[in-house]
């Protein structure tokens, strides 16, 4: 079960492989014809002709494994595998070898293909949003000042409206919190275990549970426990729209110094003892990792070395499809499965509605 929390089911980003054809393209020139060494050349620094070259790449929005006549993610390659080539080595370390830096040269290409592209698609998405602004600007110039008004009255009511049923939901939402007697860590103490791309990730599989859990008849007591204060999962999470209004406990002590350890349950696939009821008594503990299963065991290791129990819910007794399948699962199908329970759902029928297919 996996608080060793999961794979998610995006595929990893692939940079050009190399068994796509040469560009006969310039590895450098950019979308608008410019080239990273016309952007040094004019003045600029490298690291602004390095990101020059790397938004060409990514202005055709394609993926890394496009045709390299199309252009963009290959030229990205080849030139980090060149830089790579040339880089010396540095004192008292042995040097990589070729395949070593082939890697790492396809890794960068990747991350910046992705980072350009997103980028590109913002400025798009505003480019759009400015159109249809002053399409309306001119259909309101062009209406009667009755039918104006109308409009605006019209437009004012909805908006009162929305704000009112928001305001109703986040009443009902503190109502039912009050009430419960329920309490879920999510431990984000393995930052260090996680690369950039597994860190937002855990930070989005966050985000679907705390809006899973505000839905939830008897939502749970939400902690975020050892996020620390400007890591970079910090970081994500403030990219969160209202993030800082969110109804959880945020700390950065560990969760042993905020509950009892007798009290205390970690939920994780490698437990031999298996979850029989969800008690109130109890303060469960999801690990809040996206590791693709690379530090096996992991949450358990870390829960013995604490002195603190384990359980893993009775997947492999209520799923047949999980038979000799892995049990590890995502941050937010953990948290989604414990909401089933805490609303008095049985371990078949909410294993069963609240498991991906796939795990059935």
């Amino acid at each position: 079960m996996a608080t060793t929390a999961a794979k998610n089911d995006e595929q990893p980003a692939a940079a050009a492989s190399d068994t796509v054809a040469s560009s006969p393209q310039d590895p450098g020139a950019t979308a608008g014809g410019a080239t990273a060494s016309d952007a040094t050349a004019s003045g600029a620094p490298a690291s602004t002709a390095s990101s020059a070259a790397d938004a060409g790449a990514a202005a055709s929005g394609r993926h890394p494994h496009a045709n390299a006549n199309e252009g963009g993610p290959r030229a990205l390659y080849e030139r980090y595998l060149a830089e790579a080539m040339a880089a010396p080595t540095p004192p008292g370390k042995e040097p990589l070898s070729k395949n070593a830096r082939k890697r790492a040269a396809k890794k960068r290409a990747s991350e910046a293909f992705w980072v350009q592209k997103r980028q590109a698609e913002k400025a798009a998405k505003a480019e759009r949003k400015a159109e249809k602004q002053e399409w309306f600007r001119r259909a309101k110039e062009a209406l009667p000042a009755e039918q104006l008004m109308a409009r605006l009255d019209e437009t004012k009511r909805r908006v009162d409206e929305r704000k009112s049923e928001r305001k109703h939901a986040r009443e009902d939402y503190d109502a039912r919190l009050a009430a419960s007697r329920h309490h879920l860590v999510i431990d984000l103490s393995f930052e260090a275990k996680m690369g950039q791309r597994e860190l937002k990730s855990c930070v989005q599989q966050c985000m679907y549970a705390y809006g899973l859990n505000k839905r939830a008849a008897t939502p749970w007591h939400l902690h975020f426990t050892g996020l620390k204060k400007g890591s970079a999962q910090e970081r994500e999470f403030q990219k969160i729209g209202g993030f800082d209004s969110w109804k959880v406990d945020v700390s950065e002590q560990h969760y042993t110094e905020l509950f009892e350890t007798e009290r205390l349950v970690y939920l994780t696939a490698d437990a031999g003892e298996t979850m029989s009821e969800c008690s109130t008594s109890k303060v469960y503990i999801i690990g809040g990792i996206v590791d693709r299963n690379v530090h096996s065991g992991l949450t358990q290791e870390r829960a013995g070395t604490e002195g603190i129990a384990t359980e893993r819910l009775p997947l492999t007794e209520h799923l047949d499809g999980l038979k000799g399948g892995t049990t590890v699962l995502t941050v937010d199908t953990m948290v989604n499965i414990m909401v089933g329970l805490s609303g008095g759902g049985g371990f078949a029928e909410v294993l069963t509605e609240r498991c991906p297919h796939r795990k059935h």
